[in-house]
């Protein structure tokens, strides 16, 4: 701090360079990670961790896997992704194991994507809403088109005393 209770502007300017690449960094170690991984599809729901690490141990030192779970229902949702300790293992599990039959279902295994942050925010439909450009018929409203001048708000009625 100077006398006058400010921060240096070479302090601040340090700050600012930390902050900006810190998503930079994250990213960058999420590739790294990502580039050692596979994605394998269509698994078995009664399989358990261990027994896909016996299945792709043969292609390579396995780091960590991890089956996804339905978060309100708690059961599998059929895919998991492993991580190998070698990037070299990726491509050898990929060839020798995408489509092959494990407990009576053919597998998916791709090399896994890197998830860049906002993507997943994407508008979706052309009112940049999200929401999709067809929204149906809407909420209350008239539910048909003009149908003229009704009796009792047409033309002026006469009354009769």
């Amino acid at each position: 701090m100077s006398e006058q209770g400010q921060i240096p502007q070479e302090q601040t300017e340090a700050v600012m360079i930390v902050a900006e690449s810190a998503p930079d960094t994250r990213l960058m170690m999420q590739q790294e990670v990502d580039v050692r991984s596979i994605y394998v599809g269509n698994v078995d729901y009664t399989t358990t961790p261990e027994e896909l690490e016996q299945v792709f141990n043969t292609y390579g030192v396995v780091n960590r896997i991890t089956i996804l779970h339905d978060r309100f229902t708690g059961r599998p949702k059929g895919y998991a992704y492993i991580e190998f300790v070698d990037a070299d293992a990726v491509a050898p599990a990929i060839e020798g194991s995408n489509g092959t039959l494990y407990k009576e279902r053919e597998l998916r295994v791709t090399a896994k994507r890197t998830n860049i942050p906002g993507m997943s925010k994407r508008t979706r439909g052309s009112n940049g809403t999200g929401r999709g450009g067809f929204r149906g018929r809407g909420r209350g409203g008239s539910r048909g088109g003009h149908r003229g001048p009704s009796e009792t708000h047409g033309e002026a009625q006469e009354s009769q005393p």
